[in-house]
């Protein structure tokens, strides 16, 4: 994912700072890149400009060439990167978010395959539920056939079926290349304790048998509208005991979502007017529709990395690796992104969880901070 828009302000207001800093001392690139060290002034000087411009950051050898060069203090050279250091954090902790909702989503799917198995013909008869998604989960060929998001309704039927597994393992996600034959599979083992392993060969030829398995998930996706239960919350109605989730704003806990309850219980009531709210549609009938506003948007990477073309899908002509799949909505104080493990307003996050939270919740979150009346929670939509 891109680098969030308060780390790109930080490090751009850093780099005013040190290039003030430096042309305060009339302090020159190649002067400054003498003390950094560098042989090679025009090496040295361009990696300067990188700091100016806010594209980089000085490691901790630099910052203490930097500091001597300057003849400034540890302390207010300090407070000048503090902001930068909050943006990196709060970086790597929604990082640490998306691992953990893929890594939590993967272990209740292991744990309760046999209970979800049992449960094909009701999970495949409701939308809500065979459309559920499986975060971090997904199949895919390179330059043709594109990627597609794992679903509940997909996995199912395709186990049930015997497809998308081995004698040995269930497969849970993977894909490769049509035209080299090298492939790549994670599945976990069928016996006990259901140990995850990586496969490399599993279809010969790979386009002809994955191909028609990618198809089936796609017509599963297109024939209903996305899912705003999650695992998790289905998981917890059919009586297995899930723990409750917390969700997080700045690096600090702003509420918790209880699946058992359906229960989402706010630690500020003042700031947010209200202390919790209950969602009926998701402990009551799996088979009542909602209506949801969230619009379904496909994420590319950069079609050229490391001065390389990439292609996505040659068939579609569409450039870019595949990097998932995000839900829009369009508030009123801005455009929502959703994301498996967090909300963005206008592409800058701004909450997190680290659990499989249902997507209905996640819209109250966004009513709640736009002071939308939230009424309709008590409504199950049809």
């Amino acid at each position: 994912m891109k680098s969030s828009a308060s780390k790109k302000t930080a490090l751009s207001s850093w780099g005013r700072w040190f290039k003030e800093n430096r042309e305060q001392r009339n302090i020159s690139r190649g002067t400054l890149a003498k003390a950094l060290g560098y042989k090679n002034l025009s090496k040295g000087s361009r990696k300067i400009v990188s700091w100016e411009r806010g594209e980089a950051f000085p490691n901790k050898e630099d910052s203490q060439r930097i500091i001597r060069a300057f003849n400034i203090s540890m302390t207010e050279w300090v407070k000048a990167q503090d902001p930068v250091d909050d943006a990196y954090r709060i970086e790597d902790l929604l990082a640490q978010s998306r691992a953990s909702v893929e890594d939590s989503t993967r272990k209740i799917l292991i744990e309760n395959h046999e209970l979800l198995l049992g449960r094909a013909d009701e999970i495949l008869k409701s939308p809500n539920l065979s459309q559920i998604a499986i975060h971090g989960q997904n199949m895919g060929m390179m330059y043709v056939g594109g990627v597609v998001n794992m679903i509940l309704g997909g996995l199912i039927s395709m186990w049930r079926e015997g497809k998308f597994q081995t004698q040995s393992h269930y497969l849970i996600k993977g894909g490769g290349s049509p035209l080299s034959g090298s492939q790549k599979f994670v599945g976990f083992k069928k016996t006990v304790p259901h140990e995850i392993d990586m496969l490399h060969s599993v279809y010969s030829p790979l386009a002809s048998n994955l191909g028609p398995l990618m198809q089936h998930v796609r017509r599963l996706k297109k024939d209903h509208r996305y899912s705003v239960w999650s695992l998790s919350q289905y998981l917890a109605v059919i009586g297995v005991d899930v723990a409750p989730m917390n969700i997080y704003k700045n690096g600090e806990i702003l509420g918790r979502y209880i699946p058992k309850k359906a229960r989402l219980e706010l630690t500020q009531a003042s700031e947010w007017g209200v202390g919790a709210f209950e969602f009926p549609l998701l402990l009551g009938d799996i088979n009542k529709n909602h209506k949801i506003e969230f619009t379904v948007s496909s994420i590319y990477g950069p079609p050229v990395k490391n001065g390389r073309v990439v292609v996505g899908d040659i068939l579609t002509g569409q450039m870019g690796a595949w990097e998932g799949e995000v839900w829009i909505f369009k508030g009123k104080v801005g455009r929502w992104t959703l994301t498996p493990s967090q909300l963005l307003l206008d592409d800058e996050p701004l909450i997190y969880w680290e659990c499989d939270l249902p997507p209905l919740v996640a819209r109250q979150l966004i009513y709640l901070y736009e002071g939308l009346n939230a009424s309709w929670v008590s409504d199950e939509d049809s």
